[in-house]
């Protein structure tokens, strides 16, 4: 202990709120739905390296939901979900809030799944299958009023995947969300997508909610990590993958990207936990 005060190191000190964890969501107003969800989804995919899946806790998909619901995004709205292995698209049907949910997911697994779940339900779903670097439907560019997405965290994919949102929107005071880890996205990564946000796309940032999510532990973690971390030898116990919520919404001048093929590397960069180092 000495020696760490010699070094100036401290415990962190941790004052997030044991209930909310850190959300500011009170879900105990949404108790009904996390119990539907949970019996609902039980038989649900299990994430695969493929498409370098990971999804997030019941608690954090019905918090998306909340908080979307009291932003006004959620209710009467048409909603937008790129990728969907976290099944918001389901936990937003089950809240019988939004008028109409489309998904475009590039994995047939998740698509039938969400298909299948939405007939049984009578939700308002629609599912098929997409790859993030083809041109979107036409007849979805201007159509929603909401859009929602987990994307990878390359540059490119942040830039792709969000672009792809801003562009179904209808317009002015239209909303995106999606998460941004600082595992594998640095701060200098961070500050090159806000400006691309603010400055390329002109859409504003309203909020940014530091862990928000919380992903539960995925079956291939050791067996995909790139690097020799000491702290990843054994199999986590607690859900140490987290990332922030932000949410942004549009202007007048706003615009997403041009709807043509975009030839990117959505998943690995040099701060992917799977990067290995290949040269390129």
């Amino acid at each position: 202990m000495e020696y760490l005060k010699e070094q100036n190191i401290f415990p962190k000190r941790t004052y997030t709120c044991p209930h909310c964890e850190g959300r500011g969501i009170n879900l105990s107003l949404l108790s009904d739905l996390i119990k539907k969800f949970d019996e609902v989804t039980e038989d649900r995919p299990k994430a695969i390296s493929d498409y370098d899946q990971g999804f997030v806790t019941t608690n954090t998909t019905i918090a998306r939901i909340a908080l979307m619901a009291e932003r006004g995004d959620l209710e009467g709205k048409k909603l937008f979900v790129l990728g969907d292995d976290d099944l918001v698209s389901i936990a937003a049907g089950l809240s019988q809030m939004p008028k109409e949910i489309v998904v475009l997911e590039i994995d047939d697994r998740l698509v039938d799944y969400i298909n299948r779940k939405a007939k049984e339900l009578n939700l308002p779903i629609e599912a098929m299958k997409y790859d993030f670097r083809d041109k979107l439907p036409e007849k979805y560019i201007g159509y929603f009023d909401t859009f929602i997405t987990d994307p990878p965290e390359t540059v490119d994919a942040l830039e792709l995947t969000i672009g792809r949102g801003i562009s179904t929107l209808k317009g002015e005071g239209c909303a995106g969300y999606f998460g941004v880890t600082l595992i594998e996205a640095s701060l200098e990564k961070w500050n090159i997508f806000q400006q691309i946000l603010t400055s390329k796309f002109k859409v504003a940032i309203t909020d940014i909610i530091y862990d928000f999510s919380h992903y539960v532990n995925w079956d291939y973690l050791l067996t995909t990590v790139g690097k020799p971390y000491d702290f990843v030898q054994v199999e986590p116990k607690l859900n140490w993958y987290r990332s922030s919520m932000y949410r942004i919404e549009t202007l007048k001048d706003s615009k997403g990207i041009e709807n043509v093929y975009k030839p990117v590397e959505i998943y690995v960069d040099e701060e992917a936990i799977i990067y290995k180092g290949e040269k390129k």
